[in-house]
């Protein structure tokens, strides 16, 4: 029997969000948008503006003038950062927006540039923040800020209050675009300034100080990651009637900005109306390229009342938790639908949606849970998914499951927030409930599976059944003969668990393979339409992760894109996605971890490393099942508790 050197490594360090997104030829152009021609108009006598005050007091906006007044304003923040520079992504939707063909006389369009080091075009100025004016027939140059980060909230409210003197109108709104982060990790993330991001009290901050009246913006829209929450709706509550956001990560194709035609033809429309038609857009077209994708129009009219369904759901749900029955509580996150989850990684966002949180809650907090998802509906517009997805009900929160690392010091941060106490309070005992107990890692290690014919299991005692989460099956191959180094080919949740404590699961002794060599596969979402996976590699000498599907269409899987590493340490969740072509240079990796038949011979030798596997080109995006080679595997399984802890049990030596 051979033995791990480590009781327990992290598996994956998945430094990124791996949804899909933008990226190089990612978002294919069609149509009018295809031909668009970027124009620009130059100012000759562009001034630069300082930044440095908050909006409203800015000594340079009492020389502005204030143009006719129209139907309406749209501001468009745009933080172009690495989407921009390396994708131009930005690029295409500036493209889109002037082959809309929206009625620039009804319809004021002013955009903010900034964020990025470079532009994939030769109208926006490159390294420099800039405000336009943008027509049918180009972009006009306003006025040029002085140097400061785009992340910033006095940048924020600078924009805003000069789009509003110079832009009067009936209606305005206000667009972000770029990277998200959720409630905890906020918007965006300035290529020019080492990856700042805004916050959601920045944002706050940033909207209140431009001067912005109580709900003067019919909607606030985010064409980025995860910023649908319950949080950022509140926040923005006062500003706003409505929130158009996206719960999951947006791929890189981002809205699709043909809705502002629709704008133009209507200008009087409310938030809602032309939200929906935002989300319309958005999902069809993320579906055409076979992209997932999930956007709501939720109505800040409405957020009190869901604030204080929620607030009471937290307060119920912490009462459980003080009469010690934290597994049921964990139980019920567990079951619900996860956003911003990579499997297990150094960082997951961990947020949850709501309406299934509480669904999953009935048998806990019936009362209060019920009570929450009524809020919700009522909260809700609109919204929708791709049909892939499943449970995404328009609205999430931040509650930690998948790394429970982050959970006290990201439930320290959500406090700092300083609203919806009840839940903070409820999210604070949670998290450190989390980082309790767990079951004695010596009564799994020494659980050692059974192998009959195809099927493999274990069987758990009742106690350790009683706090167990989630078990998956893991199968590792030698790396190369007579070596104590093994490589993980994956793991499969693919198993089942028994009343009395039997863990099994079935292995064919097939495994997917890219181009002929074993692809290490990580389930990162599952329902009955399909199974998502990412997988480390290098592509085109870039580190990352192949995003992969398998369904009803390809059973064997095909791959979405390649998802290059990313930002913060993967706290902004990234909208990049490369869609893969025939030529691609692939080298798959594997994580291999140390198995001593004697831990005492261990010498000098790492613990685990990555190492590469051979360099594969692809001829399509095609994933193919066949037979695993004739060589020594390991076979045994990752048992997670309801606190997050991860256990292997030993592994069985298996050849083929």
């Amino acid at each position: 029997m051979r033995k791990r050197l480590t009781l327990l490594t992290t598996i994956l360090v998945l430094t990124m969000l791996l949804l899909s997104g933008c990226g190089g030829s990612s978002k294919s152009l069609e149509g009018a948008a295809a031909k668009a021609k970027l124009v620009l108009h130059e100012n000759k006598n562009l001034q630069t503006v300082d930044v440095k005050t908050p909006g409203q007091k800015a000594p340079w906006l009492k020389n502005i003038k204030a143009n006719a007044k129209k139907p309406y304003t749209l501001m468009v923040y745009m933080n172009g950062t690495d989407l921009e520079s390396e994708g131009g992504c930005a690029t295409n939707d500036l493209k889109e927006i002037i082959a809309s063909g929206w009625d620039s006389d009804k319809v004021n369009v002013v955009l903010l540039t900034g964020g990025t080091k470079k532009w994939d075009n030769k109208v926006i100025r490159p390294k420099e923040t800039m405000v336009y004016r943008v027509a049918k027939d180009g972009f006009y140059e306003d006025v040029k800020f002085s140097k400061a980060s785009i992340a910033s909230a006095n940048t924020l409210s600078n924009f805003i209050a000069y789009a509003l003197k110079a832009y009067p109108a009936d209606q305005y709104s206000l667009v972000f675009w770029n990277h998200g982060g959720g409630p905890i990790n906020g918007y965006g993330s300035d290529e020019m300034y080492k990856g700042d991001s805004l916050d959601l009290p920045g944002i706050y901050r940033g909207i209140k100080e431009g001067g912005v009246g109580k709900q003067q913006l019919s909607f606030v829209g985010f064409d980025a990651c995860l910023m649908a929450s319950v949080e950022n709706a509140y926040l923005l509550k006062d500003f706003a009637h409505y929130l158009v956001a996206s719960e999951e990560s947006e791929p890189g194709l981002g809205w699709n900005y043909s809705w502002l035609k629709n704008l133009g033809d209507k200008p009087t429309q409310s938030g809602a109306d032309i939200g929906k038609v935002i989300v319309d857009t958005f999902v069809s077209t993320c579906e055409k390229a076979d992209m997932e994708a999930t956007l709501s129009v939720i109505n800040l009219d409405k957020i009190n009342n869901l604030a204080q369904a929620f607030d009471n759901f937290g307060a119920a749900s912490q009462n459980v938790l003080v009469k010690g029955n934290y597994n049921a509580i964990a139980k019920a996150r567990s079951g619900s639908k996860s956003f911003g989850y990579t499997g297990k990684g150094e960082y997951n966002f961990d947020l949850v949606d709501i309406f299934h949180l509480a669904k999953q809650s009935e048998q806990i907090v019936p009362e209060q849970a019920k009570a929450l998802q009524s809020a919700v509906k009522d909260a809700v517009v609109y919204s929708k998914s791709s049909k892939s997805v499943k449970n995404s009900y328009g609205i999430m929160t931040y509650l930690p499951y998948a790394t429970k690392e982050t959970a006290m010091p990201q439930a320290q941060f959500y406090n700092t927030l300083n609203i919806l106490k009840p839940y903070a309070s409820f999210l604070d005992l949670y998290a450190k409930k989390m980082n309790g107990k767990k079951i004695p890692r010596d009564a799994i290690a020494n659980v050692k599976p059974t192998v009959n014919k195809q099927e493999v299991f274990i069987q758990l005692g009742k106690d350790q059944l009683a706090d167990l989460d989630k078990a998956r099956f893991v199968i590792w191959r030698q790396l190369e003969k007579n070596s104590d180094y093994f490589i993980q080919l994956g793991m499969s949740s693919d198993v089942k668990i028994g009343t009395d404590g039997k863990i099994d699961t079935k292995f064919d002794g097939y495994w997917a393979t890219v181009a002929g060599e074993p692809i290490c596969l990580y389930e990162v979402d599952k329902n009955e339409e399909r199974t998502k996976y990412s997988a480390p590699v290098k592509f085109n000498g870039k580190p990352g992760y192949l995003i992969v599907v398998k369904d009803s269409k390809d059973k064997d899987g095909r791959i979405l894109g390649f998802e290059p590493q990313g930002l913060k340490g993967g706290r902004i969740a990234s909208k990049d996605l490369i869609k893969v072509k025939s030529g691609d240079k692939v080298v798959l990796q594997y994580f291999a971890e140390l198995f001593l038949k004697d831990t005492n011979k261990a010498g000098g030798q790492a613990k685990a490393k990555w190492v590469d596997g051979k360099e594969v080109t692809l001829k399509d995006d095609k994933l193919k099942v066949k037979a695993v080679d004739n060589q020594l595997y390991l076979y045994g399984f990752w048992i997670t508790d309801t606190m997050g802890n991860d256990y292997y049990t030993k592994f069985i030596e298996i050849r083929y």
